[in-house]
């Protein structure tokens, strides 16, 4: 019988921390829940700005807002009047509309599709730190989930008294380690885009 690092060499950084047991169970399996979660959150927000109109440009007409308000994923909305209708228009740098009046440029044969205008051909800043958040919780899911399916294949090779799977648990492990640094890198991105949105007043 192999014992549990046989083939595998001493335990790593990345084998201490995700064998780590927390009140939720294994660094591993946190991650997991914790990317599971979050991208069921995330999914919303990408549909909403899968939604926006990113076919229009800076030749389309443009309204002044009269209200804003918050809002959840693509930034604070604010409310525009064409032809006697009020349209709801996303694309804020900020989670709630600044205070003022703002330029929103409108699809002149659909004016629900709307956006303001100087967001209307690239993501607003609140959008990318929301994309950035998204990215923590995807390569979070996949490192824990990479680790856990390693270590389901490490039992397995203690059963057999093998070490048959032990290219491929390595492979996991590697991509477990580059998910997890990933994952770091990209949560320090959306800190430090949160910084300089609350630099700017959000």
């Amino acid at each position: 019988m192999i014992d549990a690092d046989e083939g595998d060499g001493p335990q790593t950084w990345l084998d201490r921390l995700m064998r780590f047991q927390g009140r939720g169970g294994s660094v591993a399996t946190i991650l997991m829940v914790v990317g599971i979660v979050g991208l069921l959150f995330a999914a919303k927000g990408i549909a909403a700005l899968a939604a926006q109109p990113w076919d229009l440009d800076a030749s389309a007409p443009v309204a002044e807002s009269l209200d804003s308000e918050c809002g959840p994923f693509t930034g604070g909305a604010f409310i525009i009047d064409v032809d006697g209708a009020r349209r709801r228009c996303g694309g804020s740098d900020s989670k709630c509309g600044s205070e003022g009046p703002v330029a929103v440029a409108y699809d002149p044969d659909a004016p629900a599709r709307c956006r303001v205008a100087s967001n209307v051909d690239r993501l607003s800043d609140y959008e990318r730190r929301l994309l950035a958040l998204d990215a923590v919780f995807l390569l979070a899911l996949i490192a824990g989930a990479s680790y856990r399916r390693s270590e389901a294949l490490r039992m397995a090779d203690l059963f057999d008294g093998a070490s048959a799977r032990l290219p491929r648990r390595r492979r996991l492990r590697t991509l477990a380690g580059l998910c997890f640094v990933a994952a770091v890198l990209a949560g320090n991105l959306f800190a430090l885009l949160t910084v300089l949105g609350l630099s700017r007043g959000m």
